[in-house]
Order: structure tokens, then sequence, then C-alpha cells
């Protein structure tokens, strides 16, 4: 059965988060002043993997990383004062 589960992430340039193998990542929003990722799994209980995501301010240098990584989404603070892009790091 599959489900959409949510993990947070921190505001920094690089992170690892462990995830069900195969989870498909969707979208990348604020939810009650905290980022997260939601991602399409086939289940919780399958074999995890981590996945290396970056997150980057609007102005900021971008790290070598870059390169190979799929854009997930542009995420601004509940004020507006502030904006991340999300994008995780391909193998």
């Amino acid at each position: 059965m599959k489900e959409i589960l949510k993990y947070r992430l921190e505001i920094m340039d690089k992170q690892s988060i462990s995830m069900p193998g195969g989870a498909k990542v969707l979208s990348a929003q604020m939810q009650r002043g905290f980022l997260q990722v939601w991602a399409l799994c086939e289940s919780r209980d399958a074999t995890t993997a981590d996945r290396e995501f970056l997150v980057i301010g609007t102005g900021n240098p971008c790290p070598a990383e870059i390169e190979c990584a799929a854009f997930i989404g542009t995420v601004q603070q509940h004020d507006g004062a502030l904006v991340w892009h999300v994008f995780e790091v391909q193998p």
C-alpha cells in the first residue's frame, strides 16, 4: 500500500534524511514554521536509504552538488522575508 509521508528539513546547506527505498519526493513547503518535504512511499516499513538534500537561500552561493541535483521546490517563510530553494542530490 502506498503512503505519502513527510520529513522535516533543517535550514542548512546539506543534509541527509532516511526514507523508504524508492520513495518519490513530491514537494517542499513550510508547515507550522518548519520546512518539510513530502514523499510517495511504497511502505513506511520498507528498507530505508539515506537521501541528500540541499537547502539554498536566495542570494547564497550554491555548493558543487547543485550540478547533479533535482529541483524540488521554492519555499517562502510565512512572512515572505526569507526564501529557500530545495534540491535533492541525485546518485
